[in-house]
């Protein structure tokens, strides 16, 4: 490496100048050189972490330094730096070393100074610390206590403070540092708030409270005096001593708002404290304590400001506070101003349905939930939000309410097709139709006697959907509804029981839904098994049927079924994934062919035996299945031959 190749040439120098050096021992020039070469030997061992060497070299180098005391400084700073680098490195042991070796050569030196040995000690200090804190605190005590002695900084009573409170347990000590700290000339404001700060995390509390009334008096009269406010805010509330806080809350925004105004950020953490503490009395359900913290945060904002979102948010907290209180009147003020705020918030809409709801005020609940679902923002959490509110109006025994107007959304929806808002109209569909299908999920395990008429609806939801799916704006949000639907679709399938009807619509419209999104071989084997379901259903339609047309239409379209299944399996078995052989799905579509043609009075029915005889795997009781379809069907001569040819082959299946 580089610092290899110049360690070799310095080395070579070195034996060169050895012998100059011994013949004119006395001349400062060649000593100069000498050193230099030595402290660049130094810096070359550094680089390459052989310390050892490193500190054999330095030791020479000071040899010197009674002839060449205008280098003691640069020799220090020198090993200073390296014990620096080294302990941003991680290397603690060998930046103690190095620091002890800095503080060795600048002791007593004027160019080095009380300052830069000061300022050395506190790095051995925390060197000390974060090499083996538990067993050389006494050390980094002792170094931190010496730096203090040298030259007396806040930084340095700052960490003796920190010392004392994780490891010595005398509080005598402790208390005088901590006070000293605070007393401090040049301490700064940010140095003395981690002061109150790191005694509050070791939980001494009395000393973080007495610190506090020290700075208070300190910065009475400077900008700085929020900041102190602030910190004494929070440890008053984490400690649980409310009133006190409220005390300062309240003396806080008469000097806000009597020409000691506070400052923006100042100004923004007292609001983050307010209303963390709101949250939790609100979490609590101290409601009436909650309000109280909010109407403080509301103290701080101007009276008559513009549009703020911030107090839009704030006025939606107090009024879901006066709702739970039950006062309804004040909660409609509070909603009223956060709609001036913020008219595009669902949130806003949300409250004030959920208001008119608890007063039994209809009208005004339907134009709140339209509203909601016409906002411009927060799409996801519209969709929520409408699904919660009917959900409300379902547990206040208004679910004609929630129907009514979660259909009168999609009607709005519907007839603004074409207009300039068309995305947003079908996203506000969508929306809608999602409560709807939730909402009707509930009637139908509420409500078991009207299954078939709850199953239409949900029929014709699932109709919708897959109409105005080409009216959202993206591929991805088609592809995301698409799938959201086809699933309610399947399992509403699975639930029908005996509805076999429905049941095979509830499939087929699982198909067409799954259309909509990207095929792939996963969503091809959904729309064959669809299909297969589909075709079984209708078979059992059939077979309960009592008109001669209603049997006829519900074969015909089993055939239809079958013949798409076999086209998607076809799909299937072209690509990388073919038909896996023990697959029942052809054998259950030619039982449901036979049934169907044979009904249908299709002629060439044989062909459906051959081809069941014909696969490499063919179960006998498919046969067997046959037979009995073809005798029970048809009482003609060429059901009984079928029938006979079919348990021939069944047989023959069997004994192979």
């Amino acid at each position: 490496t580089m610092a290899e190749t110049s360690l070799a040439l310095a080395s070579e120098c070195w034996e060169k100048l050895s012998g100059r050096f011994s013949a004119a021992a006395k001349d400062p020039a060649n000593l100069k050189a000498f050193f230099r070469v030595l402290c660049f030997r130094i810096e070359a061992a550094v680089g390459l972490e052989q310390h050892e060497a490193a500190f054999g070299t330095v030791q020479r180098a000071k040899e010197l330094l009674h002839v060449l005391e205008s280098e003691v400084g640069y020799l220090a700073m020198l090993c200073y730096n390296f014990g620096l680098d080294v302990f941003q490195k991680g290397g603690y042991q060998q930046s103690v070393a190095w620091l002890k070796e800095s503080y060795d050569i600048g002791r007593g030196c004027p160019d080095v100074g009380a300052v830069k040995q000061a300022r050395t000690l506190r790095l051995l200090a925390n060197a000390f610390l974060e090499w083996d804190g538990e067993s050389c605190w006494q050390k980094a005590l002792n170094a931190v206590g010496l730096a203090n002695s040298e030259h007396c900084h806040p930084a340095g009573l700052l960490l003796k403070t920190s010392i004392l409170l994780q490891h010595d347990s005398g509080n005598e000590r402790l208390n005088t540092t901590f006070e000293d700290t605070l007393r401090h000339p040049d301490l700064t404001v940010e140095m003395a708030l981690a002061t109150i700060r790191l005694a509050a995390q070791h939980s001494r509390t009395d000393l973080a409270f007495s610190g506090v009334q020290l700075l208070t008096k300190r910065y009475q009269n400077t900008p700085d005096l929020p900041r102190i406010s602030l910190l004494q805010l929070e440890l008053l509330l984490e400690h649980g001593q409310s009133s006190d806080a409220k005390e300062l809350v309240e003396d806080c925004i008469t000097a806000h708002n009597t020409g000691t105004p506070l400052d923006v950020k100042a100004r923004k953490h007292f609001h983050l404290l307010l209303w963390e503490q709101a949250g939790r009395s609100y979490e609590a359900l101290e409601h009436g304590e909650a309000l109280q913290w909010y109407n403080y945060s509301l103290s701080l904002f101007p009276a008559q400001g513009e549009p703020d979102k911030n107090i839009a948010k704030l006025q939606r907290n107090r009024c879901s506070c006066f709702i739970h209180l039950k006062e309804y009147d004040r909660a409609t003020e509070a909603i009223q101003e956060a709609r001036r705020h913020d008219p595009e918030c669902p949130h806003t809409h949300y409250l004030a349905f959920k208001l008119a709801l608890l007063q039994d005020q209809e009208e005004q609940a339907i134009q709140s939930l339209g509203a909601m679902s016409s906002c411009s923002e927060g799409s996801e959490d519209m969709t929520g939000l409408i699904c919660l509110a009917a959900q409300m109006a379902f547990e206040k025994s208004h679910r004609g309410l929630a129907v009514l107007s979660l259909e009168q959304l999609v009607g709005q929806g519907s007839s603004g097709r074409g207009s300039s808002g068309r995305s947003s109209s079908a996203q506000q569909v969508f929306t809608a139709l999602r409560c709807l299908v939730r909402l009707k999920l509930t009637f139908l395990s509420s409500e078991p006697t009207e299954k078939t008429g709850i199953l239409h609806t949900l029929l014709s939801y699932l109709r919708q959907a897959q109409e105005r799916l080409g009216d959202l704006p993206s591929v991805s949000a088609r592809e995301g509804e698409a799938t959201w639907f086809l699933r309610v679709a399947w399992n509403l399938a699975l639930q029908c029981g005996e509805h076999y009807h429905e049941m095979a619509q509830f499939f087929a419209a699982c198909h067409q839904l799954s259309s909509r999104v990207q095929s792939d071989s996963s969503v091809l084997l959904r729309q064959k098994t669809c299909q297969l379901m589909a075709a079984a259903a209708c078979v059992q339609v059939a077979r309960s049927a009592k008109q001669e047309g209603e049997k006829t239409s519900a074969f015909e379209t089993v055939l239809e079924h079958v013949s798409e299944c076999r086209a998607i399996g076809q799909q299937l078995g072209l690509g990388p994934a073919p038909l896996d052989p023990s697959d029942p799905t052809p054998s259950l579509l030619s039982l449901y062919e036979f049934e169907a043609r044979l009904f249908l009075g299709h002629p060439n029915l044989e062909t459906v035996i051959e081809d069941v005889s014909k696969r490499p795997v063919a179960d006998p009781k498919t046969f067997e299945t046959i037979a009995a379809l073809a005798i029970r069907g048809s009482s003609s001569l060429q059901g009984q031959a079928l029938g006979l040819r079919a348990l021939k082959l069944g047989i023959q299946h069997h004994l192979q």
